[in-house]
């Protein structure tokens, strides 16, 4: 399904099926798309400064990771831990709120930004993300997050994201020369350095790492700010840091 429009004219595309949708180009109104299901063999394009994309995919997966360019603040939600949900997106992506019952990947060859200020942007299992020019950018991304974020970030702008969730929360990534500030906000909440399996490690190749959570551990990961300074938090009255030999 291909989509053409210009102007501040609305778009909206609804399927009781699955959608997929050819290259489009849409003006400055909002985008609206609602299926079983989301996927796409071209891009989107909106014009520069347009409304919110808002992609519902229903117990079905999103993945639009062709070369889109979506100029707005993005919604994305979808159901079911089989159902995962994949974005890629050229220049500034801007968050709203997203949801879904498995994994988020987001690939900017910009910035991920937050959207909504203070409001949690991202609800899921696991986080995927690849930016360029940083990952909440002097605004941390608020998440709750189940298992795992994974980050590559190519710039020197950073990552920070401060996730609610309660219990473990795996961590692992790089920064080219960027900070990384984590904050592992919910009750007994645990930031693990990468897993048993991948051994992963949180590096910057000289930002500097800051990590706080009620306890933080290691499964195999390591911390590396090359000449950047490293903090470790534990919040009071919790006391556990523990990151092996």
């Amino acid at each position: 399904v291909p989509v053409t429009n210009i102007g501040s004219n609305a778009v909206s595309i609804t399927d009781a099926n699955a959608i997929i949708l050819g290259a489009s180009s849409v003006g400055t109104g909002s985008l609206n798309i609602n299926g079983v299901g989301i996927t796409q063999t071209g891009g989107i394009t909106q014009a520069p400064g347009a409304d919110l994309a808002n992609i519902n995919g229903g117990a079905g997966v999103i993945d639009v990771t062709s070369t889109n360019n979506l100029t707005g603040g993005l919604s994305l939600t979808n159901s079911g831990v089989a159902n995962d949900m994949a974005l890629t997106n050229s220049g500034d992506t801007t968050l709203q709120t997203i949801s879904s019952g498995g994994t988020v990947t987001l690939i900017s060859d910009e910035a991920i930004l937050d959207g909504n200020g203070d409001t949690n942007n991202i609800t899921a299992v696991s986080l995927v993300t690849t930016s360029v020019d940083g990952f909440g950018r002097g605004d941390a991304i608020e998440t709750v997050l189940d298992a795992s974020f994974n980050f590559t970030d190519t710039g020197t702008l950073g990552v920070q994201l401060i996730n609610s969730s309660n219990g473990i929360l795996k961590i692992s990534g790089t920064t080219a020369n960027g900070d990384i500030t984590i904050l592992q906000s919910g009750v007994d909440g645990t930031l693990t350095l990468g897993d048993t399996s991948t051994a992963d490690d949180v590096v910057s190749g000289g930002g500097e790492i800051n990590l706080t959570a009620d306890k933080i551990t290691s499964a195999g990961g390591n911390v590396n700010s090359g000449n950047g300074l490293i903090t470790l938090n534990v919040n009071s009255p919790k006391v556990d840091i523990d990151l092996g030999k």
